[in-house]
Parts: C-alpha cells; structure tokens; sequence
C-alpha cells in the first residue's frame, strides 16, 4: 500500500529500470530528466541494444508531467522511477519528502552513492537533507546494485580510445589519479570546481 521510490541516473539507469520493471505488473510511474532522455535514445536506435524493449517499456511507464500530478500520485500505491540518482535534487525529494513518515513505502536505491550526497547519507544514517535541514526517513531503504561504472584502466581505455582533444573529469572517487594517469598520456585534463566555466 505504500509508494516504492526508485531513485535513478537520468542517463542509462532510467531506462535500465524501466525495461526490468516493465513485464511486472506494478503500477509504475516515470518522473524527472529519464523521459527527455527517453526520446533522444528513441531518435538514435542504431545505438541502443533493443530499441523495441526501451519502446515497449515506455509504452507500459505513465510519464508525470507537472508538480500537481506528482503531489497526487505521492499518496498512491506506485512505483516511481525519478532523479536524481543519488538523492540530491529533483522530484526524488519531493517524493521522499511527503512519503518519508510512512513505513509502508520505501526508497530502493540502484546505483553508487558517492560520499557527501544524500543518498550515502541516507544509506549510512536514515536521514537526509531536505532545504538543508537533516531529517529522518522511517520508509524501508534498499539497496540494489545496478552499478555500471567503469573502473581506472576502463575508463583510461576508453579515453583513449575515443583520442579527444581535451578531457573534463566532473567527478569521480580519484579524479586525481585519474588525471595524473591521463596527463602522463599526453591529455590535457580540466577537473572544473562547482561553478567554473571552461571554454574550448
């Protein structure tokens, strides 16, 4: 009876979730970034592995679309699929926030929760910050381990592979290493701060 939050990378995760959910019968919601996402993946078929199974399950997904919808469907026995992944912005909290009281409903995270987000701190301490302001979650929490990062050398592998010009690392458990690796390579490497800009 309570409502299943699945928090999501907009990118990838979104979709994966979708297609493993699809055939379950569950009634299943999909709100956030994913459904742009969704189409630009539909436009480019030659690049995904089963265009027809991502089609199938967006046919099956109800897409919220607007603030009212997701404040209606909040006290609804569903699954939602919605960003952001790691709990900090985006519809997952507007979901969390009006269900977080409720012990029949749960948060089932699916992907890495890097140190300092919300969801490492939801995972390490049942609290996470709404407006900055700490607050407990009493839903059932899950994890569930759909990761699909590249390690080091992978991803130095495909750096290569790919032979840019320049790299930008946004984040990473070592983007130091990382970018010792890459520069010793010969690649010049930008590892922007919040907020910095970088022209090319």
């Amino acid at each position: 009876g309570g409502l299943a939050i699945v928090p999501a990378f907009a990118v990838g995760r979104t979709q994966e979730m979708m297609m493993t959910l699809m055939n379950s019968g569950l009634d299943i919601y999909l709100d956030g970034m994913g459904w742009a996402v969704n189409r630009h993946y539909m436009n480019m078929p030659d690049y995904l592995q089963s265009p027809e199974r991502l089609s199938d399950a967006m046919n099956q997904i109800r897409v919220i679309r607007n603030p009212g919808d997701r404040k209606s469907l909040a006290h609804h026995p569903i699954v939602v699929i919605t960003t952001s992944g790691m709990v900090d912005g985006g519809p997952v909290l507007d979901f969390i926030s009006e269900r977080r009281n409720d012990k029949n409903s749960a948060v089932l995270l699916t992907g890495y929760q890097v140190e300092g987000t919300n969801g490492r701190m939801l995972m390490d301490t049942g609290e996470l910050k709404l407006g900055n302001v700490p607050v407990k979650v009493q839903c059932e929490l899950g994890f569930y381990d759909f990761s699909a990062h590249a390690d080091h050398n992978e991803l130095i592998k495909f750096i290569k592979g790919c032979a840019p010009e320049e790299v930008v690392l946004c984040h990473g458990e070592n983007r130091i290493a990382l970018a010792n690796d890459l520069r010793e390579d010969g690649f010049k490497v930008h590892m922007p701060k919040e907020g910095q800009l970088i022209d090319f």
